[in-house]
């Protein structure tokens, strides 16, 4: 049943934190996407607006990167982050917590998000309704070779080798952005998980995909295996993926 006390969202639509509402291909309406360009121009001091809606605990962890461009995607996304939830509860001030493996939370707000960036681009998902992951990697030349046993199931990795030697790389990138998603959508993180869970082609609707886990010992294992997975469309050199529960679910991020 729709709430009609729920807040709409304010977008960010303008200043540093600009976050512009980006698609999904059969996502509910509650899963909700934005992207974020960064300006990564070390001759571009990070923005008042950005370092002033930080509280100190954050404002310490954005110092200790030691590179420029690592202080923006930090800062600048958790901003957008915080301008972007707010919304959802008509807050004036969001205060972040971290669950025990490392990710932000909104205690008490039945919110769950999950953010993402590499290289100038960051993206974040937000619902009130489901577990959600997402995921998003520049696409740079890998030995490939060296990593598919170390991200791939013994299925996957015979499915890459049967593909032509141009497209394997993208492919990798594919699964890797999936199982990412899905492995952040638990809350846990990817930990050594990623070899455990298998991605595999939705043969209805062609463009999504979902978890196969039969692994009874892992972890969430039956949230794993409801989750809907989609490639999102991305600029030239970027793979990226979104993860859903498929029913919406009492969200429990501890």
């Amino acid at each position: 049943m729709e709430d009609s006390n729920r807040q709409e969202p304010r977008w960010g639509s303008s200043g540093p934190c600009r976050a512009v509402p980006w698609p999904a291909t059969g996502a509910p309406d509650d899963v909700r996407i934005w992207r974020l360009d960064l300006d990564l121009d070390l001759s571009t001091p990070l923005p008042a607006e950005v370092v002033s809606s930080l509280n100190d605990a954050e404002r310490a962890r954005m110092k200790r990167y030691l590179r420029h461009e690592d202080k923006v995607r930090f800062g600048v996304t958790r901003a957008a982050l915080k301008r972007l939830l707010a919304g959802y509860a008509a807050a004036s001030h969001i205060e972040l917590t971290y669950n025990g493996h490392g990710r932000p939370v909104w205690q008490g707000s039945g919110l769950n998000f999950n953010v993402t960036h590499s290289g100038t681009l960051a993206l974040i998902v937000i619902s009130d309704r489901r577990h959600v992951g997402i995921d998003v990697e520049q696409r740079r030349h890998l030995d490939i070779d060296s990593l598919v046993r170390l991200v791939l199931t013994p299925h996957e990795q015979r499915a890459l080798e049967q593909m032509p030697a141009a497209t394997r790389q993208n492919a990798f990138y594919d699964y890797w952005v999936c199982k990412e998603a899905a492995l952040k959508a638990t809350g846990r993180g990817i930990g050594d998980a990623l070899q455990r869970i298998e991605v595999r082609r939705d043969a209805v609707t062609l463009d999504g995909s979902s978890i196969h886990c039969d692994d009874a010992a892992m972890a969430d294992s039956n949230l794993l295996r409801s989750l809907a997975l989609r490639m999102l469309p991305l600029p030239k050199g970027y793979t990226g993926a979104v993860a859903w529960a498929s029913g919406a679910d009492k969200i429990d991020m501890t």
